[in-house]
């Protein structure tokens, strides 16, 4: 059986049925973003731990995890926030795209990007 992950990051409404699920699970944290900065007042009644402006959100995610990042991201917006996400994932960490809501253009990352954090943690 998989082990739930240790922190997750989810946005939005689809985040916070995400969060509930993740904490469902076993997660012992679970961070979100938001657009606008009222919503992030709305952490434990949405089921997060904490919530984020999805604009600076990855030195908030480092800051609250320490620096380690999260095992799990959860991304339904695509272009700028999904190179954001792969920047906030723990060594071995997971991005989850379930959708392209800011129908940013496509980007492409070279492997270094994706692969760097399993040998330098960041």
């Amino acid at each position: 059986m998989r082990r739930p992950p240790d922190s997750a990051s989810t946005p939005g409404g689809v985040g916070s049925a995400a969060a509930r699920i993740a904490r469902g699970l076993g997660a012992a944290r679970v961070l979100g973003t938001v657009g606008p900065a009222a919503k992030t007042q709305l952490a434990d009644e949405l089921g997060y731990d904490a919530l984020f402006r999805r604009e600076d959100f990855t030195h908030a995610v480092r800051e609250a995890t320490a620096g380690r990042g999260v095992d799990l991201a959860l991304d339904p917006v695509g272009g700028p926030v999904r190179r954001a996400s792969l920047e906030v994932l723990a060594p071995f960490g997971r991005v989850v795209v379930d959708g392209d809501l800011g129908r940013d253009a496509d980007w492409t990352a070279d492997v270094w990007d994706l692969w760097k954090n399993l040998w330098d943690g960041s």
